[in-house]
């Protein structure tokens, strides 16, 4: 683990602040689910909030620029101004 945050601490150190708060968010959400009852209710929604949180992360950093960048390319097609 202190590998990977020394890699991305070379790379951005932004996105450390970001690696790290994704770890947290893992760890405190894995604890929750070691704490319910096995195969309870509670423990199938704090997995499920948990492994959403983790594809909306990945959504965002993988797709955000793809989308802004659509939407500016069809707003320029129909003659308005994206800026």
């Amino acid at each position: 683990m202190i590998g990977s945050y020394s890699f991305y601490a070379w790379w951005r150190v932004d996105f450390l602040a970001l690696f790290i708060a994704v770890t947290l968010w893992n760890y405190l959400f894995g604890l929750r689910i070691a704490q319910a009852e096995f195969k309870s209710t509670i423990a199938k929604r704090y997995l499920a909030v948990g492994i959403t949180g983790n594809l909306l992360t990945l959504a965002y950093f993988k797709y955000a620029n793809f989308g802004i960048t659509s939407v500016n390319a069809a707003m320029t097609q129909l003659g308005l101004d994206p800026g």
